[in-house]
Parts: C-alpha cells; sequence; structure tokens
C-alpha cells in the first residue's frame, strides 16, 4: 500500500527545481524543458509515494536519483507526515553536498 505524502520544499530547492527548465526554454529548447519538468515531477511523485524507498545519507535524509535522462538528484528529509525537499541538482555536480547547510534552515 502506498501513500502520498504532502511536500514542502526548502525556498533553494524550489528554486533549482524552477531554474532548471527555464535554462532549456529561454534557449528556444522548449521540448528539453519539457521534457525535464516531466522527469522531475515523475520524480516527485515517487518520492511522496514512497519516501522510505530511496538511498538513505542521513539519519532521516534520502537522495532520489539519478534519474534516467537528466541525471537529477533529489535530497529530502522523510518527516513524520511530510516530505521536505532539500535540493535538487544534477548529478555529476562539483559538490554533491553542498545542500548540507540548509538542513539547518
Amino acid at each position: 500500500m502506498c501513500y502520498m505524502n504532502p511536500r514542502k520544499y526548502h525556498p533553494d530547492a524550489l528554486s533549482e527545481l524552477h531554474a532548471a527548465p527555464h535554462y532549456y526554454q529561454e534557449n528556444e529548447l522548449i521540448e528539453v524543458g519539457a521534457n525535464r519538468v516531466a522527469e522531475l515531477n515523475a520524480a516527485l511523485s515517487d518520492i511522496a509515494e514512497h519516501p522510505r524507498r530511496w538511498k538513505r545519507v542521513l539519519e532521516n535524509v534520502h537522495s532520489y536519483g539519478p534519474t534516467r535522462k537528466f541525471k537529477w538528484r533529489i535530497v529530502y528529509v522523510n518527516l513524520p507526515d511530510e516530505v521536505l525537499v532539500i535540493a535538487a541538482y544534477y548529478g555529476g555536480a562539483e559538490d554533491p553536498f553542498y545542500w548540507l547547510e540548509r538542513l539547518a534552515d
């Protein structure tokens, strides 16, 4: 049985999720931007439905990904009644733990 946890977003994570497809749309690569949005939305739905399924990186912090096509990772905190998305970044990021300071917010 699966259930949907409500999702909340750290403000910086929300900016990351919005910035990714806008780059492609601004450069007239509308289809690529739309595909990226679809992939990110599918990942966020997977996380909301099965928050404990994905790799645990800290006590209650999980990492989803990389996604198949665009290699994005999504870091989130699995709380009792919600999922808090902390970061969304390209899987090949130079510093994949840049988001650690966001846990204090």
